[in-house]
């Protein structure tokens, strides 16, 4: 009976020790998040399931770079990342989407323009990786980075 309680006791202990420290690994990772915003656990952890957390770098091919980070996107599209940006910053954005089963085409980010005579566009890329479908169509993960830059030719 006494070798089967000992038994018991070490595995229940390190049962526990690891139950709370899950536990309470969730709450501190949710602390930064609960300072920034004032917002309860439950509130984050609801809002977690409706949104996604991204960040946006624009490149303007000059050496010029915008970075705008812990971006909260309903809608996680690519396209809808750089609109939501461009106007809580005011920054001139336009776009083209009369090819809509291509999807919609960026034409201008703070005035700097595409221009086909010089083979200049704006191209974008999450995660280090070019993305080869519609900024429309690209549907972002929670931490995704998209970096959108202005370069001479197709990558």
């Amino acid at each position: 009976m006494e070798k089967n309680l000992k038994t018991a006791i070490k595995i229940i202990i390190p049962v526990i020790f690891l139950a709370v420290g899950i536990f309470l690994g969730q709450d501190f990772a949710n602390l930064n998040e609960i300072l920034k915003t004032g917002k309860d656990s439950s509130e984050l952890i609801t809002q977690r399931h409706d949104k996604v957390e991204v960040s946006l770098m624009i490149d303007y091919g000059n050496g010029e770079i915008d970075v705008y980070e812990d971006v909260l996107l309903d809608n996680p599209t690519v396209f809808e990342l750089l609109k939501k940006v461009t106007g809580e910053n005011k920054l001139e954005f336009s776009f083209n989407d009369k090819y809509k089963d291509l999807g919609i085409l960026v034409e201008s980010i703070n005035g700097k323009r595409n221009d086909f005579s010089k083979n200049q566009f704006w191209q974008y890329w999450v995660n280090n990786r070019y993305a080869n479908v519609a900024s429309d169509k690209y549907q972002l993960k929670n931490s995704d980075v998209v970096l959108w830059k202005l370069v001479f030719g197709q990558q």
